[in-house]
């Protein structure tokens, strides 16, 4: 799902995974996977599978929203369905988790039009409230395992956490060094975000693959610096290797749609009411041309799905004055023999729930509820194929349970 999602969003679906750490959640997964296991495999080859004795600390704090270098993995990772299986949570203990991320999600989802520095204040305090909430739900090694997996997926980075770094006895010449190679890497990063309007693919390709160089060898340059007991403490840190490469859920739960008194069509109930069927949510604007654009797709698969249990729901929010209109917001989806129900968000409360920034944006849901895939702007721009990328996504949702 990742690979043909990135294949059909491109660059800006590139960017936006970088900027929600789902590249750590898909590349990155093969990176912690190497980082953490040629540590274990080391500490194996050297018949050194007992324990360092040193006391981990109680629990891990959550990043720290200034530390720049390290990503904050703890929300997406906490999502996936395959981590939970991994943590072996019963349904009433994934029912609790959900009733914490139904408090947590909205907030975090709207965090990601805030600029960086912003965004990450944010998601740290969500971490730290979501941890908390953990500690009091879930036994003590249930917890401890979440912040092993969120300390492999940090990769490298996490020697650059204070509180690990002090755990391993990092020396300052040891932190400066690591730190120079995240350097290195991130200024290759910096360097491929300056091709966003390439309209060269090989070009792009060429720069992801120098980019994924970078970061293997700063993996591996960060793991030489590491002294042998660092290495077997380090081991003890992360716990049993988990392959990241097989999460599929790591956005969200879906915002619940806000109640509104007008709609063309009929009212299919809440999102919560819906749990159980697959349902596209689309924000549009009746006189937005790239919206309209996108209005044969959505019948296309409404034609499609009719007999599934698919729920197309669109979501006009006015941008003027006429689309400000319930009547004619009615006559305008009657014209373009709409098929499917549309609830008019005449004061945006659905648009701000969702932290919604352009007409048109389509959501792909799953049957639990969570936002599985999303679109911006038009279905086929440029001869992009999305609109069949959300077709395949739908029918591969509706084959989960």
């Amino acid at each position: 799902m990742f690979e043909s999602y990135l294949r059909a969003n491109g660059l800006k679906a590139k960017l936006f995974f970088l900027f929600w750490t789902v590249s750590t959640l898909s590349s990155d997964a093969s990176l912690s996977s190497g980082f953490a296991g040629s540590l274990l495999m080391q500490q194996q080859d050297a018949s050194q599978s007992k324990s360092s004795g040193a006391a981990l600390p109680p629990l891990w704090l959550p990043v720290d929203s200034a530390n720049l270098r390290v990503t904050q993995t703890l929300l997406p990772l906490i999502h996936a369905a395959e981590v939970q299986t991994e943590l072996g949570l019963s349904a009433d203990q994934v029912k609790s988790l959900e009733s914490a991320l139904a408090e947590i999600d909205g907030p975090w989802w709207r965090a990601r039009n805030l600029p960086v520095t912003e965004q990450r204040l944010v998601v740290a305090d969500l971490e730290a409230r979501l941890l908390k909430q953990l500690s009091i739900q879930l036994p003590e090694e249930i917890v401890r395992r979440i912040q092993q997996l969120e300390l492999q997926l940090q990769t490298s980075r996490l020697l650059l956490r204070p509180d690990v770094a002090k755990f391993l006895e990092l020396t300052p010449p040891q932190i400066a060094e690591i730190d120079s190679m995240v350097s290195d890497t991130e200024k290759v990063s910096s360097e491929i975000e300056k091709l966003s309007q390439t309209k060269d693919p090989a070009i792009f390709e060429k720069a992801q693959q120098r980019l994924a160089e970078a970061r293997k060898i700063e993996i591996q340059d960060s793991q030489d610096t590491l002294k042998p007991a660092q290495r077997q403490k380090l081991t003890q840190v992360l716990g049993t290797l988990f392959d990241f490469s097989k999460c599929e859920r790591i956005y969200p739960l879906a915002p619940e749609l806000v109640s509104s008194a007008e709609w063309f069509g009929t009212n299919p109930g809440t999102l919560s009411e819906l749990r159980g069927k697959v349902v596209v949510v689309h924000f549009y604007a009746f006189q937005c041309i790239n919206c309209q654009r996108n209005f044969g797709r959505y019948n296309e698969w409404a034609d499609q799905f009719k007999n599934e249990d698919v729920v197309l729901i669109g979501i006009q929010t006015p941008e003027t004055s006429a689309e400000s209109d319930p009547l004619q917001v009615r006559r305008a989806a009657e014209k373009d023999a709409m098929k499917f129900p549309v609830l008019i968000d005449l004061e945006r409360q659905n648009w701000d729930a969702w932290g919604n920034t352009m007409w048109p944006t389509v959501y792909v849901i799953d049957k639990q509820g969570y936002i599985r895939m999303w679109w911006q702007g038009e279905l086929n721009w440029e001869g992009a194929k999305t609109d069949q990328v959300v077709a395949e996504a739908i029918k591969k949702l509706l084959l989960e349970k």
